[in-house]
């Protein structure tokens, strides 16, 4: 496909990420208040688990809360950015995606999953942006209903999770700025680019 390039909005580079993350981040609006509000709320909570299972620790020399804390941020650290960057993937598939493809700058702690050489419009680049944490938030959340054994654990992944979350959130709060039908995004995965660009109708 022949891309048209003259409604170009925003270049990014792969590897610049979360530079562009920043950037989108300083400014107000629906998705970066949203991920704030988040964030605090899911903070909050995880400091009075940490709080608590030191205390616990020294005051009474019980480790489970401190052990679940730990193995909740060491889970997130590991097995969850894979599965993260999956449930991108997904999205992408279930959005009619058919060249998904996933990298990593471990240099920067990016990682990250596209779609090659695929236009897809606002609406399903959102979706497929925060796909990752409506789910695994939900899950977490599930999870502290159904096992409050597990709560230790379960604040410790949200809250982490929900930090690895702001790039997402970035970009949503930029695509949302704009017209969510008419703002078009692909990915290049031998450039290590992503365009967002207003599409020109009148262009087959």
């Amino acid at each position: 496909m022949n891309w048209n390039h003259n409604n170009l909005i925003k270049k990014v580079a792969h590897n610049k990420f979360k530079e562009f993350a920043k950037e989108q981040m300083a400014d107000k609006g629906l998705y970066r208040n949203t991920y704030v509000a988040f964030l605090i709320g899911f903070g909050f909570l995880f400091a009075v688990a940490v709080g608590y299972g030191v205390s616990l620790m020294f005051l009474a020399q019980e480790f489970t809360v401190i052990i679940q804390v730990t193995t909740g941020v060491l889970f997130c650290f590991t097995i969850l950015i894979i599965l993260h960057e999956l449930l991108h993937g997904l999205a992408y598939k279930l959005s009619g995606a058919k060249n998904v493809y996933f990298g990593a700058i471990f240099s920067k702690f990016l990682f990250y999953a596209g779609s090659d050489q695929e236009e897809f419009n606002g609406t399903r680049y959102r979706f497929v942006a925060l796909f990752p944490f409506v789910i695994i938030t939900g899950v977490s959340l599930l999870m502290l209903l159904l096992y409050s054994e597990y709560i230790p654990f379960g604040l410790a992944v949200l809250f982490v999770h929900t930090l690895f979350c702001g790039g997402d959130f970035a970009a949503a709060n930029f695509i949302a700025k704009h017209d969510l039908k008419k703002i078009h995004t692909y990915d290049s995965r031998e450039k290590g680019e992503t365009y967002f660009y207003f599409k020109d109708e009148t262009v087959s």
